[in-house]
């Protein structure tokens, strides 16, 4: 038997029973739930928006985006996102790590075209690698040596160089996600092990490299459910997007079971915020490696 609906501004469509469905899910379902989540809090066509201007607008299309949502009709880019993570042991492909593929480095030379100094590096670097070609070592040492006023250049880390080429352009274009590294395999594992935490913790440190800070376990599934992400974050898209008066203890009533006592200022300074930072491209993204992993693992086990 359905809940019974609060009495207040929570819409007609709205029904908490459809998401007793994240009770349980494994990674690849939340990553399926919240890729769907993210699509309907930042990809909800503007022209949805009710407001005097737009009085003549239906809410006809917007509550079937909401309930499309809601009943689990395949929103979202799960499958996608997880090929960010998938392995391929014939391309020295494990996922989160990976070799450079011919079609990366050519991207990057590319880009460098761009870069100040770049092309001059560029051109240098080809005449010597085409000397070597030839077995014309003398002649390449000398090409070479003749870019020695590029060598401050030549020595800077490529993420760096795109790094201040787009601040100074303002362009505003992010840093790609991927980040190249040079590996010393004459090394001990130990040894690459630890530098390898160094490079890491320089990474992260650099503003604008977040990522969730561990991998999720059920006990954080249980959380999510317990304190009502989902539907806390569905309403409140809904109001924002429709000018609804859903109050806070709306809220506490519509998204939470009955039997479960909620205070409204547990919802406006914790359930609430929590849920708007958990939404984000960074769980999505340790969700999609773990789902992956969950599929490796199917995968390995089906043989």
């Amino acid at each position: 038997m359905a809940r019974p609906k609060p009495a207040s501004r929570i819409p007609d469509w709205f029904n908490l029973d459809a998401y007793d469905r994240l009770s349980g899910l494994d990674a690849n379902g939340w990553l399926t739930v919240v890729s769907g989540l993210r699509q309907l809090l930042d990809e909800t066509p503007e022209f949805y928006r009710i407001d005097d201007e737009d009085a003549g607008v239906s809410l006809g299309e917007l509550e079937a985006t909401f309930i499309s949502f809601q009943e689990d009709e395949g929103m979202g880019w799960a499958d996608w996102k997880k090929q960010d993570y998938a392995v391929d042991k014939d391309a020295f492909n494990f996922g989160s790590v990976q070799s450079l593929s011919n079609w990366t480095v050519a991207h990057m030379g590319a880009t460098l075209e761009h870069i100040r100094n770049g092309p001059e590096l560029l051109a240098g670097i080809r005449t010597a690698v085409e000397l070597e070609s030839k077995r014309e070592f003398k002649e390449a040492r000398k090409a070479l040596k003749a870019m020695e006023s590029l060598d401050e250049f030549a020595n800077t880390p490529f993420f760096v160089s795109l790094r201040d080429s787009r601040e100074a352009s303002g362009s505003g274009v992010g840093l790609p996600r991927r980040r190249t590294l040079s590996v010393n395999m004459r090394a001990p594992d130990e040894i690459l092990r630890k530098d390898f935490d160094r490079w890491l913790q320089a990474m992260r440190a650099l503003q604008g490299h977040q990522a969730a800070k561990k991998s999720f376990t059920d006990t954080d599934f249980k959380r999510w459910v317990r304190n009502a992400y989902v539907p806390l974050l569905v309403l409140n898209k809904w109001k924002e997007l429709t000018g609804a008066r859903i109050t806070y203890g709306d809220l506490c009533e519509a998204a939470f079971p009955p039997m479960r006592r909620v205070e409204v200022d547990d919802v406006r300074k914790t359930f609430l915020p929590n849920a708007k930072a958990w939404a984000s491209l960074e769980t999505i993204d340790a969700l999609a490696a773990q789902a992956a992993r969950e599929d490796e693992k199917a995968e390995d086990f089906s043989y």
